[in-house]
């Protein structure tokens, strides 16, 4: 679950969100796109349950399923969505959790 540990720049960007739901979905939209490199499509939140609970628990939010509110309204998902997409967010989490060099990893955020 390395992917999905949050270290002190993660929850530096996520402390910005009010409300738990918004602070959980958008740690789950950053984690996802660590993960597989891409957001979701359809749904934000179409993760596995276990992700959102470990997420949660390094969060301290003790009711996980408030996240079933973040997309309630549609522009926060895209908001969060353009922020995380910050090169300088993808390229640290990225080089956080995977062992490329610099010249793959910039033209993963170019691409």
């Amino acid at each position: 679950m390395r992917i999905f540990f949050l270290d002190d720049e993660d929850r530096k960007l996520i402390a910005k969100r009010r409300g738990d739901h918004r602070r959980l979905g958008f740690a789950l939209q950053m984690c996802t796109v660590r993960y597989i490199g891409r957001f979701l499509p359809d749904d934000p939140l179409e993760v596995p349950w276990a992700v959102a609970e470990y997420l949660g628990e390094q969060l301290g939010i003790e009711d996980v399923s408030c996240v079933k509110q973040y997309t309630e309204r549609k522009p926060t998902a895209y908001e969060h969505a353009w922020e995380i997409r910050d090169v300088r967010t993808f390229l640290h989490g990225r080089a956080w959790t995977h062992a490329k060099g610099p010249v793959a990893l910039f033209n993963q955020a170019v691409g």
